[in-house]
């Protein structure tokens, strides 16, 4: 177990949970200089000491916020690789694995919604806004309570940094983010939980137009900023521990890390491909069930563990996760790439075949 030493006490790392373009996220066990104390903490450690300014800007950000919806700062560390924040560690899931390991209903997003309203409605009591709500940024912890992450940092002046699925009409328009956008991101969120999936895929006319044609849907997607509204409803027992059941039956399900399974519906799998389906097949159970109509022809299936741009054959971009149906037997060159990692795959789709593909970090090259 790595440890790292800080003036106060010693910080002994787990694992690595998390990490961005500037930090690396830990789960460690904050330990007292006499060893009488063992508190499990995240520790958000810099890359570079030459960024220290934005872990300031953030820590400045978080000891603002007080709320039972956002994630807890707990302190700054100097450590001797540099400095670091000290976090509340969360054990649960994002919203966006939730959604990706089955339907939520009617209740669950009741409150998901009303929770989020509340870590919301504290951040901006504190003149901070969000600026990029989307799934991942949504957290729901073993005990069904619902908090904000990654709401520390800012942008600078004259840029727009969000994920462009969940941008406002006026972002788009090249307006600064306010209170309102964060309105109109969780109106998006909410509109896609109802309709059974998170519409992480591009659309033909692409995401401006998708914010456009939305608005007005309900108070949250008001056209005009100064016209969005919170919309009724409050956080209850009932429904924080249904949710709290469902997060920890989900997290009891294993995931594979990286598979890749090319099924022949007219042949009988070998032992090896038995095996590799009995550690694949979970990860079927996750996508949502396919609508009527969208059954037949040949399939290819594409997760990831981050935001991936995927090409299918030189046609425009979309985003991981994807589904492709009603496929032609033939080849398709399948490209993905993130902000500074890409890679491709070209796949054989024979006559009534399934290809599952599940992307991860180490098929990035």
């Amino acid at each position: 177990m790595k440890l790292l030493k800080a003036e106060s006490a010693k910080y002994e790392i787990e694992r690595k949970i998390g990490e961005g373009l500037t930090s690396e996220v830990y789960k460690a066990f904050r330990v007292d200089s006499r060893g009488e104390t063992r508190q499990v903490v995240a520790l958000k450690v810099l890359k570079s000491k030459k960024l220290v300014h934005i872990l300031r800007q953030e820590f400045s950000r978080l000891i603002k916020v007080q709320s039972l919806h956002c994630v807890k700062l707990l302190g700054w560390e100097n450590l001797e690789a540099g400095p670091a924040l000290v976090l509340e560690h969360l054990e649960g899931l994002t919203l966006y694995e939730v959604v990706h390991r089955g339907a939520l209903t009617g209740e669950s997003i009741k409150e998901i919604l009303a929770q989020v309203q509340e870590g919301l409605k504290s951040l901006h009591q504190s003149h901070l806004v969000h600026g990029d709500l989307n799934p991942r940024n949504i957290f729901i912890t073993q005990q069904g309570f619902v908090k904000l992450l990654d709401f520390g940092w800012s942008s600078r002046a004259g840029e727009t940094m969000a994920t462009p699925q969940f941008m406002a009409p006026e972002l788009w328009e090249g307006l600064e983010k306010s209170e309102a956008t964060d309105q109109f991101a969780l109106g998006l969120i909410y509109k896609d939980l109802r309709q059974g999936r998170l519409l992480i895929e591009r659309e033909h006319e692409g995401w401006k137009n998708r914010a456009y044609r939305v608005a007005g849907d309900n108070d949250l997607l008001a056209r005009k900023p100064e016209q969005r509204s919170w919309l009724p409803g409050k956080s209850h027992r009932h429904r924080r521990e249904k949710l709290s059941k469902l997060v920890k039956t989900h997290l009891q399900k294993k995931v594979p890390e990286t598979c890749l399974l090319h099924l022949n519906k007219s042949q009988a799998p070998s032992s090896w491909k038995k095996r590799m389906l009995a550690a694949c097949l979970l990860l079927f159970s996750f996508y949502p069930q396919l609508e009527a109509g969208d059954t037949e022809g040949n399939e290819i299936r594409i997760s990831s563990e981050q935001w991936l741009e995927i090409s299918v054959n030189g046609l425009p971009h979309r985003f991981s996760p994807l589904v492709l149906r009603g496929l032609r037997p033939g080849q398709y060159k399948i490209h993905w790439k993130a902000k500074d990692k890409r890679g491709s795959k070209t796949l054989d789709v024979g006559e009534d075949s399934l290809f599952l593909l599940q992307l991860q970090d180490i098929l990035l090259e």
